[in-house]
């Protein structure tokens, strides 16, 4: 599915969605795939990750330099405009 994708955008979900993004970020960061990922903020449900993400930069535990490349908008126009 990954070679197939263009870009990669995670609407709310459960633990699969979660997994699912944290894999796509993650391959981000190391190089194996160069593709947009982002999540699509309806209702704030991803508040709470905006949040995590800042924790572990401000921790150190994310380089800063990875704190904004995965996207996360309350709008869809947003996201597709970044891109």
């Amino acid at each position: 599915m990954i070679e197939l994708a263009e870009d990669f955008v995670a609407l709310p979900g459960g633990f699969d969605t979660l997994e699912e993004f944290s894999e796509v970020f993650t391959w981000r960061m190391i190089g194996l795939n160069n593709k947009p990922c982002g999540t699509l903020n309806i209702n704030h449900f991803y508040d709470p990750l905006i949040l995590m993400i800042d924790k572990m930069a401000d921790e150190h535990f994310l380089q800063e330099r990875y704190r904004n490349m995965a996207l996360i908008e309350l709008v869809l126009n947003v996201i597709l405009r970044l891109w």
